[in-house]
């Protein structure tokens, strides 16, 4: 495998009068059968054995999560109500080692979450474990924060069985280790309402003129993702904000920035109050 020692697997095998200890170097990942015969001292030879080994050395497939920037909610949780809970999930899984040979596989405790703020604090406790069933991993994310509302990383690490032994050398835990990060906008406050006071409910009451009543409701801010398109140097360099708001779709705000107020090709995140459709044009 260029680039990349192939892992060493030790074969033991014990005979009456001692034991033996055999190096095997595989040329890649597959399906092995190693033979092995002893001969005496004055040359008798007794019957060849044969074992099949079966070496692993790719990392889990990389973890599935949520669509980058997906609106997710934070509610208070069940068992604390200082604490908030995240529901996540994707799906993880180990290739097989040949065509219908099935790899060590991702144990059940396999696959870890960290939720990462934008200076790359941990949001709780990091690396908290998920619960696999198949290949489909969810978490209920737990955190204390009086306001989460933003955009954070989520990074998933899934580590398949292999990377489980004990003594493995570090460099083959790294082998058979998968990390993937993708980013979520995290909201937990509710949205606002606002009751028209009309006349006819000066003081806080209603007359019996009143038959309806009417108001607002709004959503609180949103975070969005910003892409910048412009060449180094260029003149003005174009924003494109996307903000994907629940179910109520997608739409798009196009401005411009002064050349200088933010370098091409980097990416920023905040929050605007959505409106109540696309905007015209």
């Amino acid at each position: 495998m260029p680039g990349r020692r192939p892992p060493a697997v030790l074969i033991p095998k014990k005979q009456p009068e001692g034991a033996w200890c055999a190096q095997f170097e595989p040329t890649g990942q597959g399906v092995y059968t190693l033979y092995a015969r002893a001969t005496d001292q004055v040359g008798h030879t007794g019957p060849q054995d044969a074992a099949t080994v079966y070496v692993d050395d790719t990392p889990p497939l990389r973890p599935s999560t949520r669509t980058s920037y997906q609106l997710v909610n934070a509610i208070p949780s069940k068992d604390d109500p200082n604490t908030w809970a995240v529901h996540l999930s994707g799906t993880a899984s180990d290739p097989d080692i040949a065509a219908g040979i099935a790899g060590s596989g991702v144990p059940t405790d396999g696959v870890q979450i960290t939720l990462l703020d934008a200076s790359g604090a941990p949001l709780g406790d990091a690396w908290q474990t998920a619960t696999l069933s198949g290949s489909a991993w969810s978490l209920d994310y737990t955190f204390r924060r009086a306001e989460p509302d933003g955009c954070y990383a989520v990074e998933v690490e899934a580590q398949d069985r292999v990377a489980r032994l004990p003594g493995l050398d570090p460099g083959q835990v790294m082998q058979h280790t998968t990390v993937m990060t993708s980013a979520i906008a995290l909201q937990a406050g509710a949205p606002a309402v606002q009751l028209d006071r009309q006349p006819g409910m000066a003081g806080g009451k209603l007359g019996p003129g009143v038959t309806s009543l009417s108001g607002e409701t709004f959503h609180r801010p949103v975070p969005v993702e910003v892409d910048l398109a412009a060449a180094t140097g260029a003149d003005q360099t174009r924003v494109w904000l996307t903000c994907r708001h629940g179910n109520e779709g997608s739409w798009y705000t196009l401005f411009d920035l002064p050349a200088g107020t933010l370098a091409a090709g980097t990416r920023r995140c905040g929050r605007v109050r959505p409106s109540t459709g696309p905007p015209a044009g």
